[in-house]
């Protein structure tokens, strides 16, 4: 009887040490702080004390740039009246966490439209991307957000200062500055199959507008790069169909103001050398050169500019195969001057 007396009794004291937490947590209000978009947080890591209490950016008139709030402690959190100054946009993303390395990172960002929903963990970022769209006049716009953490709504005003600077316009060659990002859609898109059970036929068209969307060009156009020499080639098998899939990744003329004419360099296997042409072998590309070319040509891609990455720091040994690429002794790759 003794024995069952103590059970019992424990039993009182575990419930009402768990009631007793439960009204701590509930009566400590969550946090909301506001960081620079590069700031990186852990999912129940201390942050950084002191944060601002408003978003403040310096922006030039075509540009794109983010801020950071950050809610700590909260169970369920919702954006209300989102607003900001014509002709200024305003954007919402929730930070959702994957794991990487076993680690849970706020890694993608999910567009949102400020809706409730439950926090992941303890920190919880929430992103506000500001867009100055060309055309708009100089000087200091405002707007704000409501943020609402459990029920606790925080006010977090916006400042955007737009400065008499104009970006190129996207992608356009002149004035723009020209990039090469190297990149494997394939391994991108298995990574989100396998987090996320995304297929690459989704994931990977809007990988390459959002490399378009900042300026960026990839040096690998993936399941567009032709398999033989005859160059693009269709197929009913998704992956194999060659045109489609280079149509999907370049899309209308001018997305991208450099682009990558598919030669392989030394750093790829045999095995997997684009349109089966050996970087070492710049006599064979001719004909699969033409091919590309005609391509390009048709679906208007040629005012881009085209580069050849042929070797990786080919050293000395291998000079003689650069000086082969370049027969006419311009200084300029011959597969470039063939695509121009």
């Amino acid at each position: 009887m003794q024995g069952v007396v103590r059970l019992f009794l424990l039993v009182v004291v575990v419930l009402a040490l768990s009631a007793g937490s439960g009204v701590a947590r509930s009566t400590q209000a969550p946090a909301v702080g506001v960081y620079q978009s590069g700031t990186t947080f852990g999912a129940s890591a201390p942050v950084r004390a002191h944060p601002a209490n408003a978003v403040s950016l310096a922006m030039p008139i075509g540009g794109v740039d983010d801020a950071t709030i950050l809610v700590r402690g909260a169970q369920r959190v919702a954006v209300r009246t989102p607003a900001i100054d014509s002709p200024l946009e305003l954007k919402l993303f929730f930070a959702h966490y994957v794991s990487v390395n076993g680690k849970a990172v706020p890694d993608a960002l999910l567009p949102w439209d400020g809706s409730q929903r439950s926090t992941e963990h303890t920190n919880q970022p929430l992103w506000l991307q500001v867009t100055v769209p060309y055309g708009t006049a100089p000087g200091t716009y405002t707007g704000s957000v409501s943020v609402v953490a459990d029920g606790s709504a925080t006010t977090v005003p916006i400042s955007v200062t737009v400065s008499p600077v104009t970006l190129p316009q996207p992608n356009h060659v002149s004035g723009g500055l020209l990039t090469a990002f190297n990149m494997s859609p394939q391994s991108y898109g298995n990574k989100v199959h396998q987090l996320y059970g995304v297929l690459p036929e989704t994931s990977l068209p809007e990988l390459f507008n959002f490399f378009a969307s900042y300026r960026l060009s990839p040096n690998n156009w993936g399941y567009g790069n032709p398999k033989y020499s005859s160059g693009y080639t269709s197929d009913r098998r998704w992956w194999l169909d060659k045109s489609a899939r280079m149509v999907d990744a370049v899309g209308e003329p001018g997305r991208f103001a450099s682009m990558w004419i598919p030669i392989s360099n030394n750093r790829w296997s045999a095995s997997t050398y684009v349109g089966g042409r050996s970087p070492y072998k710049p006599q064979a590309w001719c004909r699969y050169l033409r091919s590309v070319h005609g391509f390009w040509q048709k679906h208007g891609w040629l005012s881009s500019y085209p580069y050849l990455w042929g070797m990786d720091e080919p050293g000395l040994t291998r000079y003689r195969v650069v000086a082969g690429q370049d027969r006419d002794g311009d200084g300029r790759l011959d597969a470039v001057s063939v695509l121009e």
